[in-house]
């Protein structure tokens, strides 16, 4: 099967190196706008396999791992510890106009 992100990479790599091919006449320019084209090129795959493998690694661990755990990963009771905080904030906030 095709990879269709490396295959839309090369092309519009290519036609970047063909249009320099067609309108720069200096062949000075011509040859250093082909090494960065290349340069982008290898850059971007290079990102590319960098990020599929960072999505595979998430992927897999969201799959291992139990959604309570993954949500709540220290089984705090949040709605208990926010309204104590809460509470005690308000206390806080009341003493001192007071």
């Amino acid at each position: 099967m095709f990879n269709q992100p490396e295959l839309f990479i090369d092309t519009v790599q290519n036609a970047k190196k063909q249009w320099v091919q067609k309108c720069v006449r200096n062949e000075d320019i011509k040859n250093n706008c082909h090494i960065y084209i290349d340069a982008q090129s290898k850059f971007l795959k290079t990102a590319l396999t960098v990020a599929g493998g960072i999505a595979t690694i998430v992927g897999h661990e969201m799959l291992n791992t139990k959604i309570e755990k993954m949500f709540n990963p220290f089984g705090i009771d949040f709605f208990k510890a926010g309204w104590d905080a809460w509470a005690d904030a308000n206390r806080e906030a009341y003493a001192k106009k007071s």
